[in-house]
């Protein structure tokens, strides 16, 4: 990298000449016909390299775009002309759709890499240099090394342009989509993410409706979601046990937590919209499914997870033949089981009266796998 940096310091002090992408855009003369104009000769080394080269050189070290545009027109319209096309190269970490009942504003948040701001930045300048004001960069104190792009979306007006420039902006893939308290706004979120592909989904709601439900089965599967992380205060779908028979068979991961509500009762067994059922035999079917990794948070009423259905768990995960993930909140054994290896899988469960109160079943070559979210 030093040395690649030393190389586009050098070629700096090259004449500069105009860029392809901004002729294109401006509807003036190819930068093809100017390069003719200058002999071989002439051109610098950087500036002989084929396009598909240059944009090799962006991909290891994106964080020189705004140096090697300042190289030379022809390679300014190289880098421009990457910057505008639609790449394979992940920019975006996290992207955080937030929206309070009160309010007409969907908040947007963007997590990026510092070393790939600056391709975001001159993908988002080239695209509508209007919206350079609307999306502003912030700095993200959870990592000195990432940036936060943040804008707010009004949704009483039509957005169709913005939409379209925050999602070309985005590119192809983001690791983690979160959406807080916007499941109401399914349709637009869908048309920010339409053609991107993201692997880890975060729901965070008050309630969960049947609506919602359709709207999450239908949302998981277009954008092939393989890792889910649900967390609701209320459930008050009429079938939320099928829902998550239907999730199961569409992703790998899935965490359930339960959030705050208050005045919990630890005796309760209400979980998921459903009191008094068996949870272990629930369990082993959806893991029967395409699911094979499991975490439910439930201390507000621990009570959910019966022995009779935690000792199912453990008899009958290990039978299974697919390796398992599980950690579900339990406070089924008083004086808890100590870690224990049973059919290759990794078994323990903590004292009914401690605060981690959590039941671990483990295919051992996943024993130090942690938590998705």
């Amino acid at each position: 990298i030093k040395n690649l940096s030393r190389f586009i310091s050098w070629e700096m002090r090259v004449p500069e000449f105009q860029s392809r992408t901004a002729r294109i855009l401006l509807g003036q003369k190819d930068i093809d016909d100017e390069i003719e104009i200058r002999s071989v000769e002439s051109l610098c080394l950087l500036e002989r390299l084929a396009p598909e080269i240059v944009w090799k050189i962006i991909e290891f070290v994106p964080q020189t775009i705004f140096n090697l545009r300042l190289t030379s027109r022809i390679i300014q319209s190289h880098v421009d002309e990457y910057s505008l096309e639609i790449t394979n190269l992940r920019i975006v970490d996290q992207l955080q759709l937030t929206k309070s009942e009160s309010s007409d504003i969907l908040e947007v948040e963007i997590l990026v890499p510092k070393c790939k701001s600056e391709l975001i930045e001159n993908r988002l300048r080239l695209l509508k240099p209007q919206h350079t004001t609307i999306i502003q960069r912030i700095r993200y104190y959870g990592d000195k090394r990432k940036w936060i792009y943040r804008m707010n979306l009004s949704l009483d007006r039509d957005n169709g342009a913005l939409l379209k420039c925050l999602r070309d902006c985005l590119g192809r893939g983001i690791e983690k989509v979160l959406l807080s308290g916007c499941l109401g706004q399914i349709a637009v979120i869908s048309k920010i993410l339409d053609g991107i592909q993201h692997k880890y989904l975060c729901v965070k709601c008050n309630e969960l409706t049947d609506e919602y439900d359709n709207q999450l089965l239908t949302f998981v599967e277009t954008h092939k979601v393989e890792r889910f992380h649900l967390s609701f205060r209320k459930v008050v779908a009429t079938e939320p046990v099928k829902f998550l028979h239907d999730l199961s068979s569409l992703v790998r991961s899935l965490e359930i937590v339960k959030s705050y509500v208050a005045g919990p009762d630890r005796l309760s067994t209400e979980f998921f919209g459903v009191s008094g059922v068996e949870w272990g035999p629930i369990i082993i079917e959806i893991f029967s499914k395409k699911l094979d990794k499991l975490m439910i948070v439930n201390h507000h009423s621990p009570s959910y997870l019966s022995k009779s259905s935690a000792d199912t768990l453990r008899e009958r995960l290990p039978q299974l033949e697919k390796k398992i993930w599980l950690a579900v909140t339990c406070i089924a054994y008083e004086n808890g089981i100590e870690n224990h290896i049973t059919n290759n899988y990794h078994m323990s469960a903590s004292p009914a009266g401690t605060c981690s109160k959590v039941l671990m079943i483990k295919h051992s070559s996943r024993s130090r796998e942690k938590p998705d979210f």
